[in-house]
């Protein structure tokens, strides 16, 4: 009886003595890097489609930020984030085989995420935008693969034992352009990678708002996202790197303290978001355990019916001849649809790129292409209900918006016009909300 009591104490007590019966906690690793890619200017900026010039100052500094992590069963995944507005299909899947021959990283095991800041050079090809801007400068797009690739390369180069913690709560620094309020999903994720001596390693954070918040002012920025990010690393300390990570996003603008968009309304907004990451931080946040994964996976989101040919005919007949930048790219745009036909090459669906990292059954990050709009983030979450799930909007390309059946309906700029601008034969069908949602329950 003595012995078998105290076999039960060694088993409660998770001693060696009952082995498998006390699973032991996952040992992680991690490692961050920052490398500057803010350009020379002049320069044009890829969120200004109706500008024909570039940009000649410079507000403040771009980054790419990489975060490296690792457990101790051979999981590995990495999360970068970049100050661009979004990038080419193709971009990631380029990166990844640079860093699967060089770190021997699987390409499920990285995730690029634009912050999508309209204050950064054009890094992606805009089929139908002006022919003056819509390539991007092949110097600075050497320099911005190059760093990508750097990053990534520092960050898994110089991983140490870390502590993962979750927090969640709130911001409030947005709202929904197309309605003034609702909806907009508030929730502010955040994530803290802390080394084993207590050293600050990381603070991601992650909120769904369009960085448009400059106003009248073109000039390169990281803009509301980059003031939050140096507010984050002077409040935290330890030499903790803040990233930002963009999330369903794509219906939602900051809210101008003042009411008028300004550089300096655009750090406060920043500011804002900050504190609200450094409330999070300072309230509960549970420590992470479990062995890291990833997958990724396609979807095939159907597309409506495309415009016949005489339709494009006759929209092309109606812009032809007029002046300004939207009726030029509409005739363009034409002529795109036209080589379509002519070649039967037309799309009939709009491939989007999901990404799954895991960390045991705590915690999920679902990162989703397109700019995805605010109501897919509670959708997502609740695919998986047993634990946290995180999401981010514009992950690995940015093709177009991801719109609900109101944007479409309604003819809102995110479900209608839109498409146009992004070089799309027509939006979604009005079912693209649950295809979606149903799409990705189905890959993972």
């Amino acid at each position: 009886m003595k012995s078998r009591a105290l076999f039960l104490l060694a088993a409660l007590a998770c001693l060696p003595l009952v082995g498998p019966l006390c699973p032991s906690k996952v040992s992680y690793r991690a490692g961050v890097a920052v490398v500057d890619i803010t350009p020379d200017v002049p320069i044009y900026l890829a969120g200004y489609g109706a500008r024909l010039d570039p940009a000649t100052a410079v507000l403040d500094p771009l980054s790419v930020r990489a975060l490296a992590l690792a457990d101790d069963e051979g999981g590995r995944l990495v999360l970068v984030s970049a100050d661009v507005c979004g990038f080419d299909p193709g971009f990631a899947g380029d990166i990844r085989a640079e860093v699967q021959a060089s770190r021997g990283l699987a390409p499920e095991q990285v995730m690029i995420v634009a912050t999508h800041t309209h204050a950064a050079p054009v890094v992606q090809h805009w089929t139908v935008w002006d022919p003056v801007m819509q390539e991007p400068d092949p110097a600075y797009m050497a320099l911005f693969r190059a760093s990508v690739i750097a990053a990534i390369q520092e960050a898994v180069d110089t991983m140490e034992s870390a502590e993962l913690t979750f927090g969640r709560g709130t911001s409030e620094i947005g709202y929904n352009r197309r309605t003034g309020d609702e909806p907009y999903d508030r929730t502010l994720d955040v994530l803290k990678v802390q080394a084993d001596d207590g050293g600050g390693l990381a603070v991601v954070f992650f909120h769904g708002c369009h960085p448009v918040s400059l106003g009248g002012i073109f000039s390169v920025s990281a803009e509301y996202p980059g003031a939050a990010r140096d507010r984050i690393e002077e409040l935290v300390g330890d030499g903790a790197v803040g990233i930002f990570i963009q999330g369903f996003g794509g219906d939602i603008n900051p809210r101008a303290p003042e009411g008028k968009y300004t550089p300096e309304q655009m750090v406060q907004i920043g500011e804002n978001l900050a504190d609200d990451v450094v409330a999070v931080l300072s309230g509960t946040m549970e420590e992470l355990d479990g062995e890291l994964e990833a997958a990724l996976a396609v979807i095939d989101v159907p597309m409506q019916d495309p415009p016949s040919e005489q339709e494009v005919l006759d929209l092309r007949e109606q812009y032809e001849g007029q002046g300004g930048v939207s009726a030029q790219m509409m005739v363009r745009w034409c002529d795109l649809m036209l080589e379509y036909i002519a070649h039967g090459t037309m799309p009939d669906s709009l491939p989007t790129p999901v990404q799954v990292f895991s960390a045991g059954d705590s915690w999920r990050l679902a990162g989703v292409s397109r700019e995805v709009v605010t109501e897919y983030g509670d959708g997502v979450r609740a695919l998986w209900p047993d634990r946290h799930v995180t999401v981010a909007g514009y992950a690995n390309e940015v093709a177009s918006y991801l719109p609900n059946a109101w944007h479409i309906s309604g003819h809102h700029y995110e479900g209608y016009s839109s498409f146009f601008w992004y070089a799309q034969p027509a939006p979604p069908t009005l079912d693209v909300y649950q295809n979606v949602l149903d799409g990705i329950a189905d890959a993972f």
